[in-house]
């Protein structure tokens, strides 16, 4: 199936799901002013893409197949995006000062720091250099909602069903010390959005 047609359905498909779906999102009280950097899993892009849509915020996307059609989906839900693959050191290189000039400006950036390939749920160190080199805080963010699907996929894509409700779970900001050995951040910001995903499911029972 083509990149475009792949997009377009599933661009109806989350929104007709977000339409139909109670969201509620907890944590928003905690946000600072921007910039900052939201990180979440890669298998959490769907519910994300329709919650949190014309906010301006830009979306770290690889230069993949996969990318192109995660670009086509969101750019009219309101999102930009900077096009980087971590596997190529130039273009991870013009991203990552792309995405500095971005915080500098006073933007917000979205990374999910186990993308584009893997593997699930491990945070690269760039993604702890990039809040160390900006100054910028890392906000964690998950959700989990009563009806969906687990795909196939390497990341083990959640998708979210349509008719159902759905717990967004937004964490505390955190600030990536200067001097900060960037292995045991990216650990840090790991247990970060595992506590996210867990805060979300017990949400979720509350709604």
């Amino acid at each position: 199936m083509s990149v475009f047609l792949v997009s377009v359905l599933m661009n109806l498909y989350i929104r007709f799901t977000g339409l139909t779906t109670r969201i509620t999102i907890f944590g928003e009280e905690r946000l600072p002013e921007p910039p900052f950097v939201y990180v979440f899993w890669h298998s959490r892009l769907a519910l994300l893409s329709y919650s949190h849509r014309k906010r301006g915020v830009k979306v770290l996307l690889s230069t993949s197949r996969d990318g192109e059609i995660i670009w086509k989906i969101i750019k009219s839900l309101g999102f930009s995006c900077i096009r980087g693959t971590a596997s190529k050191p130039g273009q991870a290189r013009r991203a990552a000062v792309e995405m500095l000039g971005s915080l500098k400006k006073g933007d917000v950036v979205a990374i999910t720091p186990d993308g584009p390939k893997g593997p699930p749920g491990v945070v690269k160190k760039g993604v702890p250099y990039l809040a160390r080199k900006s100054g910028c805080p890392i906000v964690p963010i998950s959700w989990d909602t009563a009806r969906k699907k687990i795909m196939k996929s390497w990341d083990r894509l959640v998708l979210p069903l349509p008719f159902s409700k759905a717990a967004v779970a937004v964490g505390s900001p955190y600030y990536v010390p200067e001097d900060a050995d960037e292995e045991k951040e990216a650990l840090k910001i790991k247990h970060l959005i595992e506590e996210q995903d867990e805060r979300a499911s017990r949400l979720l029972r509350q709604i």
